[in-house]
């Protein structure tokens, strides 16, 4: 299992870290929580991508 950043996917994706934490906001995008800290699976990410493409 792969961990990533918010500042990690956003880089992945070419977006900017607001907008993925809009996504994780909305629950478009699954996301750990540790403490204070957000981290993203890679496979979630992954999964996600593949949503966005379908719609």
């Amino acid at each position: 299992m792969r961990l990533l950043t918010v500042k990690e996917a956003a880089e992945m994706l070419s977006l900017s870290e607001r907008t993925i934490q809009r996504y994780l906001k909305s629950g478009e995008l699954a996301c750990v929580r540790l403490g204070r800290s957000v981290r993203i699976e890679l496979k979630d990410l992954e999964e996600f991508v593949e949503k966005k493409k379908q719609d």
